[in-house]
């Protein structure tokens, strides 16, 4: 029986933006691997290593080489059929909904002129995006290396001059990507990280609306709502978790955390730990 092992054993807002998962090949499965005609609601970055088989994408279709990288956008119908062979097949999934909570991948390809509809299903990168992706699911990975990677990781897709960062020459992508991981503790305001950063509050707030597609205050409220799933699961209080996660009003944390997450701190500690009591059971 077919098993996908989620690489996190804690799971939290952040870490199920991505999600990496080995699929049998035909070597180890005996057999033929297929699935049946699917689509989902995740970007799939599709890796097969010396396997023989083919790929329908919205009805064209595509034969695997000894290395081949298939992109699939949300939504798009898709079925794979694996014959023979295989060193592996293994497959990133990205939500979009989640990452926009970060970087809206949408909107910067648009600032490009492009769309996740014009990235081509199969890439000739498979050696260095693949290498990217597998970096992405490192579980030491930070979030905010995970951001950065997810960028390049669209660059290499887009075979485009244009790279998908701020068109501005202090780069501040991961300049503000380092600055939140080092400060989310603190009192922050869309002010204080203008004057940080040499702009004015209304320059920087439409300049990081433009370029991140969510306001200043969404990307910094999802960035300390990261870290507080790990501080809860790790036994800190409700109270502890917003002072370290720069809320001063524990009240205030639960409404931003009930936003973001869909439940509560209480609750969600509560589903985490049956998750990764369950995981244990069966996969360790």
């Amino acid at each position: 029986m077919e098993k996908h092992i989620n690489t996190y054993l804690k799971e939290s807002l952040v870490r199920e933006i991505w999600e990496w998962h080995n699929v049998p090949t035909p070597r180890k499965n005996n057999g033929p691997v297929k699935t049946v005609l699917h689509y989902g609601d995740t970007i799939e970055l599709l890796f097969t290593n010396g396997v023989i088989g083919e790929v329908f994408i919205n009805q064209q279709k595509y034969t695997t080489q000894e290395k081949t990288l298939f992109f699939i956008p949300p939504r798009h119908l898709h079925k794979m059929n694996y014959f023979e062979g295989g060193k592996f097949i293994k497959v990133l999934h990205i939500d979009l909904e989640k990452l926009r909570n970060y970087i809206d991948i949408e909107s910067i390809l648009n600032t490009t002129g492009q769309s996740l509809n014009s990235i081509s299903h199969t890439n000739h990168n498979f050696d260095k995006i693949f290498n990217l992706a597998t970096a992405i699911a490192d579980k030491n990975s930070s979030i905010f290396k995970k951001l950065s990677l997810t960028i390049e990781v669209f660059n290499s897709l887009t075979h485009s001059s244009k790279r998908l960062d701020f068109p501005y020459k202090n780069k501040i992508i991961p300049r503000l990507i380092t600055w939140a991981e080092e400060n989310y503790s603190k009192k922050l305001s869309i002010k204080i990280a203008a004057d940080y950063f040499g702009f004015s509050k209304d320059y920087f707030s439409h300049l990081f609306s433009t370029n991140f597609g969510v306001s200043f205050t969404k990307f910094i409220n999802s960035v300390r709502i990261n870290h507080a799933c790990s501080f809860l699961i790790d036994g800190h209080t409700i109270e502890e978790t917003s002072e370290l996660c720069g809320y001063s009003d524990p009240s205030y944390f639960i409404k931003i955390f009930k936003q973001l997450c869909g439940t509560t701190p209480k609750k969600y500690v509560f589903e985490q730990r049956d998750k990764i009591s369950y995981k244990s059971n069966v996969f360790l």
